[in-house]
């Protein structure tokens, strides 16, 4: 696991947050976090920027240029989502662990998430490993670590980018 603080300059950094935090920005309701997973409490908004091997945002090239060529080694992409947990005044996620994909041998595909804001939330491991969620921060880790994002409870929603690459 790889962990990179102060990961984008304040440039693309703001870029980012500000596409991100827009009024004009689209999220999409769903209403589960995990495919195998239903809980009435349990939900998000997000933002597919590119996934089956092409872009399905037009804000695909803003994250590109920004974000993802800033992304270290990254050889192919294979999918990015905004995903956004709004405050349920409860941290509910900690049971929710999974991997993006199914659990192979290929130890060549990585996760990257990179937080948008510092809150209380964070990113727990199967492990116990926890990554805070730090603004401007960016963890990297191989795709078979079993993960759970757990919700803030001290702002109003929790945004990171979720980015699965080869």
């Amino acid at each position: 696991m790889q962990i990179i603080d102060g990961f984008l300059n304040e440039t693309d950094y703001g870029e980012i947050h500000r596409l991100l935090t827009s009024y004009d920005f689209h999220w999409n309701f769903a209403d589960f976090v995990i495919f195998d997973k239903q809980d009435l409490e349990i939900w998000q908004l997000e933002h597919v920027f590119y996934k089956d091997n092409m872009p399905s945002s037009l804000f695909f090239n803003l994250i590109k240029t920004h974000l993802i060529n800033n992304i270290p080694d990254m050889a192919t992409l294979i999918r990015v989502k905004a995903n956004l947990n709004p405050n349920t005044g409860k941290q509910l996620m900690k049971d929710m662990f999974h991997t993006d994909f199914p659990i192979d041998d290929k130890d060549y595909i990585k996760t990257a998430i990179f937080y948008l804001e510092s809150n209380n939330g964070y990113t727990l491991f199967e492990n116990g490993k926890k990554v805070e969620s730090v603004g401007n921060r960016l963890v990297i880790f191989n795709k078979n670590q079993r993960h759970t994002g757990v919700e803030a409870t001290d702002v109003k929603k929790r945004i990171v980018v979720n980015i699965n690459y080869v």
